[in-house]
Order: C-alpha cells, then structure tokens, then sequence
C-alpha cells in the first residue's frame, strides 16, 4: 500500500511514537543522578551551591523531560527550549536560541540529533562556569524495522529505519491507515561530537546502542568508553 507522507507533529508526540521512547530509559537514570549532584553542595566550588538550581530542557516536548520535574521545586527551576511546544505549567517558562540566559544544567533527552549546528555551538556559552550539558544519542546508526505500539493510544504499527548519507529517515506506518509520518535524523559520530563541544567530554554507553555523552563546563574530563 502506498502511503501519503506526513511530517510529525511534536504535540500529538505522546500519543503517536513508540512506547519505548517514552518509557524510563536508563537515560533517564542519568538525568536523575545529575539533578541530585546539582542539588548537592559542591566542594568543588569552596563556597555553598547556590540555590535555586537553574536546568534548561532542550527538546523536552509538551510535558517536558519527566525527571526534571522535581519535588523540590524551591531547589530547581526549569525551563524548555523547544520550538514547537509550549513550556508545560511546572515548568518556569520557555526560552529561544537567543537566551542570555545560564544554566547549571543542560539536559537533551533523546534531540541532540534534531539540533542543527550552529545550535550545538550555542549551548557551551549557555553553561554556567561550572555547568554539566548532558545528551543521549545512538553509538551506530542501524537499518531496519520492528512492530511498536503506542498504549496511550493503542496506536500499533511498524517503524522503519534507513540511513541516508548523513541522515536517519525515521518513518512510522500505523496500522489500517493510509499515511505514514516521517522525519529525518542527523547521524553526528562520536569525532564530529567532539569537534563541536570541545575535547571536555565523557562518553559512556547505556545499553546496545545508546551512547551518553557529558560535558562539563571548564573542566577537563576523562573520556571513558565502557558499557553500563
């Protein structure tokens, strides 16, 4: 059958994607373990850790990256970068590409690849002195497909992968319909990473294929290349 093609509409996001996607990921165990060392005072700084604890969401979607939303809010405030969405109501509000604003933490579940260069470039001098910019994004992009299922839907399907040069077509086809939605993913190997964020980096890998990626800002990390 052939299908129209649609372009995705990031605020149906949670009701379309696979469930895998939107699960717990051990990402997000990642993104927890940050909140809490930012939460911490840290030694490192020869004075008390200032509170509030200012975190930027990139890419979060609608709802915002979950663990970001913590119970503590006194402690931490968050905001969302994401331009097709609006901030959700935990959240302090949205900014743009422009912001003057700093962050002590970074967080980019699951959009590093959507983010195009000039971005990426940004975000170092969006850090505080000190600041952590975390990432998730695939080790080795794959061709392929699998069924998925959406349950907040009940939405069933297949979800296709190929690579195209430089990019990933990411493109699912629902079941009993007559479209598919399709986008495209920036394949970003681990030398081009370094080239735009700089050598103060650590990368850790979180399952089969997942890579997790940390910067600090002004300090020099140890690169690291072990499975969890």
């Amino acid at each position: 059958m052939k299908r129209a093609v649609r372009e995705v509409d990031w605020t149906t996001y949670d009701e379309v994607f696979p469930d895998r996607y939107l699960e717990p990921s051990a990402f997000d165990q990642e993104i927890v373990r940050e909140v809490e060392m930012c939460l911490l005072p840290r030694p490192d700084f020869l004075r008390k850790q200032q509170f509030p604890v200012e975190v930027l969401d990139i890419g979060g979607g609608k709802n915002g990256t979950k663990h970001l939303q913590h119970e503590e809010s006194d402690l931490m405030k968050c905001w969302l970068l994401d331009p097709f969405v609006d901030a959700p109501d935990w959240m302090e509000g949205s900014v743009d590409w422009d912001t003057n604003k700093q962050f002590d933490l970074i967080v980019c579940r699951g959009a590093f690849n959507y983010l195009q260069r000039k971005q990426i470039l940004k975000i170092p001098g969006m850090l505080k002195p000190n600041g952590v910019f975390i990432f998730n994004t695939f080790y080795e992009p794959k061709n392929g497909s699998r069924r998925y299922e959406n349950s907040k839907s009940g939405v069933q399907g297949v979800e296709k992968f190929q690579r195209v040069g430089d990019q990933i077509v990411h493109r699912l086809e629902p079941d009993g319909e007559d479209f598919a939605i399709q986008h495209k993913i920036k394949v970003r190997p681990v030398q081009e990473i370094v080239k735009l964020l700089g050598r103060s980096l650590a990368f850790v890998f979180l399952g089969h294929n997942t890579l997790f990626v940390r910067m600090e800002n002004g300090r020099q990390l140890r690169s690291q290349n072990h499975r969890s």
